[in-house]
C-alpha cells in the first residue's frame, strides 16, 4: 500500500495563496479554483468516504506501520500510516468546527449531532 496513492489527485482542485492573495472571508491558504455547487460537494463527500472506508478496511498491523511520505523534502510529512490517519482524523475536526462557525456567523444555522453516518444521508 503507498500511501498517498501515485496517482492521487484532489478530487477538488484549490490553489494555495498568499496572505495579500486571498479573499477577506477566507479561513485558511487554500482557496478553492471556483465556487461548487452542493451536488459537486456531496459526490466529493461520498468518495471521500469511500475511500477512507476502503483504506481503513485494507489496514492490517504491517500497512499501519508503513510511512506516509508527503515528498523529498526534509520539512515534508514521514509519519507512520496510523499517525496520519490520527493527524487527518483531527484535521477534519479542526475544519468541520471552522464550517460549523461561518455557518453560525452567516446564516445563524447549526448542524445538528450525527452519531451514526447513516443519520448523514438525511442531509442531502
Amino acid at each position: 500500500m503507498t500511501i498517498p496513492p501515485k496517482d492521487f489527485s484532489p478530487l477538488l482542485s484549490f490553489t494555495q495563496k498568499e496572505p495579500a492573495e486571498r479573499p477577506k472571508e477566507a479561513v485558511d491558504d487554500l482557496i478553492p479554483d471556483k465556487i461548487y455547487s452542493k451536488q459537486e460537494i456531496v459526490e466529493y463527500l461520498k468518495q471521500s468516504r469511500e475511500k477512507c472506508r476502503q483504506l481503513i478496511y485494507a489496514l492490517t498491523d504491517e500497512t499501519l506501520n508503513e510511512r506516509f511520505k508527503e515528498g523529498d523534502d526534509p520539512s515534508d510529512m514521514d509519519y507512520p500510516v496510523l499517525e496520519i490517519l490520527l493527524y487527518n482524523l483531527r484535521h477534519t475536526q479542526h475544519h468541520t468546527a471552522q464550517l460549523n462557525m461561518l455557518l453560525r456567523q452567516d446564516i445563524d444555522k447549526h448542524m445538528e449531532w450525527s452519531f451514526r453516518a447513516a443519520d448523514l444521508n438525511q442531509a442531502y
